[in-house]
């Protein structure tokens, strides 16, 4: 069986997924890519099993999907940010803060302000990282704020490593769910 799925979701989803699976299916070969797409985009000819975002850009549209969870975003930072001064306690606040981008195109902060209808807030600014996993361990370091997934971020946030200024103010995104 040939999986691709992007790395973050790898390491913070289908992982522990898969070794289950490895455990009970030994005699099934599982030969994993991590990356989103790889060169090509997806190829039937070289994955049997394709997990992603269901409207991410370059994603056939003739793939059989089964849905498996919503993305969600949600502003979170580290307890620590506090010395660095108080922790947002309203949306607008955001802007006093880094704001830290899993991603060049910066869109997760877009989407949340603009759900939430928070001015002020240069989604422009702030540092850009190439992965979810970069971004997060940005804010648990307490560098500033990152647009997180709480399903994929759950265990930063069960370990308290990542607070949630506003806990319910969480949206989805233009690119729907994981299928």
């Amino acid at each position: 069986m040939r999986i691709i799925c992007s790395p973050g979701l790898f390491i913070r989803w289908l992982f522990r997924r898969l070794q289950r699976f490895r455990d009970q299916h030994p005699d099934i070969r599982v030969r994993l890519t991590t990356e989103i797409y790889g060169d090509r985009g997806f190829d039937a000819a070289e994955q049997d099993v394709e997990i992603s975002l269901e409207h991410w850009p370059g994603r056939p549209d003739d793939i059989k999907a089964q849905f498996l969870f919503p993305m969600s975003l949600i502003p979170a930072c580290a307890p620590s940010l506090r010395e660095q001064g108080p922790l947002p306690v309203e949306p607008t606040y955001l802007r006093r803060h880094l704001l830290l981008h899993e991603s060049a195109r910066r869109e997760d902060c877009a989407t949340w302000l603009y759900a939430f209808a928070v001015d002020g807030t240069d989604v422009q600014t702030g540092e850009v990282f190439p992965n979810l996993d970069m971004s997060t361990k940005a804010a648990v370091l307490g560098a500033g704020v990152a647009m997180v997934d709480p399903l994929l971020c759950a265990e930063e946030l069960e370990r308290g490593l990542l607070v949630c200024p506003f806990p319910d103010m969480v949206c989805g995104t233009q690119f729907g769910g994981y299928r």
